[in-house]
């Protein structure tokens, strides 16, 4: 599922920020000057076969905390969007398996994006002939900050931007107009904030999946995104998004090829090229996979998202590695404080 496949990259990314801001009491605790490292591997010895397919995002990560002392994190994201009666045992599933296994304290932590106000799990508890077993977990849900929106639109946190996205999605479901609205809203404010170009490009790609806009509507938006764009004298959306390579995509094929646009032509091109393997493939599922071409999603994942072929991927990527050699790569901007190596 394309919405869990975000949540993991902006983890990874911004696991600073993501800690920030819903989980402030943990957050001020963690010595971020020694850096974090993620145990993919850990955590995937102790989950087994059967844990598998489920829809939510799993993360251990090893911290060290201000007392001095090392701790693992297992950040837990539920994503779901209804409630899920087995939740809180999962939670305290791995909490034991993780500390059985390696006798490392591990503390949990849920983000619960449901849409379902009146459920809001937090712990695990049984009682049988006078011994308790209690887990009791840290946890924020997204729906919680209908009040703080006015927050979030000051605060450079690009998960601030993902909840007001949410929340966007959720109050606005039946107006197209207001999520337009919003959206445009939500991009001028990714400007305004200073954030470096590649968090703009990261943040921007779970905005746009979130708020889902009509087709005329979405137009309207990428046309309004060129104007700011070349009013604030930058080209960080525009030069990677579908807006671009359909219009790429119509220059491209007249004759002579004007000048200008030099990008979205080249890029029209080289998909012309694949006209034939790729007929009948809709203009959607091209823009999913090269947005998750861009991202480095595994082409297995971007199957399954985007409905096209393993083969039709790899003769896209292709075509997209030949058109970047052709640029100059942009630099790589990671989260404050740097990732433990």
């Amino acid at each position: 599922m394309i919405y869990d496949s975000f949540w993991k990259k902006l983890v990874e990314e911004y696991f600073y920020s993501f800690m920030e801001l819903y989980f402030p009491s943990a957050y001020s605790e963690i010595d971020w000057e020694r850096g974090y490292e993620f145990l993919d591997k850990e955590l995937g010895k102790i989950q087994r076969e059967n844990d598998t397919g489920t829809k939510f995002v799993d993360k251990l990560v090893k911290v060290f905390l201000k007392n001095g002392k090392e701790e693992w994190v297992l950040i837990h994201i539920e994503i779901q969007n209804k409630k899920d009666k087995n939740f809180s045992e999962r939670m305290y599933v791995y909490n034991y398996r993780l500390y059985d296994k390696y006798k490392m304290k591990v503390a949990s932590f849920a983000l619960l994006c449901d849409s379902d106000k009146d459920w809001k799990p937090d712990k695990f508890e049984y009682e049988l002939l006078g011994c308790t077993q209690t887990l009791k977990y840290n946890v924020a849900k997204l729906l919680d900050f209908q009040t703080r929106q006015a927050e979030l639109s000051e605060k450079q946190n690009a998960f601030a931007e993902i909840t007001l996205a949410y929340l966007c999605k959720i109050n606005n479901k039946d107006s197209a107009y207001k999520r337009f609205n919003k959206k445009f809203e939500l991009i001028k404010i990714l400007y305004k904030k200073g954030y470096e170009k590649n968090q703009i490009k990261d943040v921007f790609w779970f905005v746009d999946y979130l708020i889902s806009l009509p087709k005329e509507l979405s137009k309207k938006i990428y046309l309004e995104i060129i104007k700011l764009e070349e009013k604030e004298k930058m080209e960080y959306i525009t030069s990677i998004e579908k807006f671009g390579i359909i219009k790429g995509r119509k220059e491209g094929r007249q004759a002579g090829m004007k000048l200008g646009e030099r990008k979205g032509k080249l890029e029209g091109k080289l998909e012309g090229k694949l006209e034939g393997k790729l007929e009948g493939v809709t203009e959607a599922k091209m823009a999913v996979a090269r947005k998750m071409l861009s991202k480095s999603f595994d082409l297995k994942t971007i199957a399954e998202i985007s409905g096209l072929s393993e083969s039709t991927i790899k003769a896209l990527k292709t075509e997209m590695v030949t058109y970047e050699r052709k640029e100059q790569k942009p630099l790589l901007i990671k989260d404050s404080p740097k990732r433990k190596k």
